[in-house]
């Protein structure tokens, strides 16, 4: 396995900004569910509906791995 290769280092970056997505997700969905179980309060929906929003749209750092190759600072460059 040549762990030099253009493609490789892309696969083990995209890898490792799966896991952090993942990470992220799990820890939004985990806050939610325990909202949802244990607040009597109807405002907690506008509360939940914020922390999805705020977990699906965040953006990870930049990782210059991901890059497509013709693009300032890819792999290529």
């Amino acid at each position: 396995m040549n762990l030099h290769h253009p493609l490789m280092k892309q696969t083990l970056a995209m890898r490792q900004h799966l896991a952090h997505d993942n990470t992220r997700l799990r820890a939004a969905l985990t806050t939610i569910a325990d909202m949802a179980e244990h607040s009597p309060s109807a405002m907690t929906m506008n509360d939940i509906a914020r922390i999805a929003r705020s977990a699906l749209v965040a953006i990870p750092r930049e990782n210059p791995l991901l890059r497509h190759p013709e693009q300032p600072g890819g792999i290529e460059s």
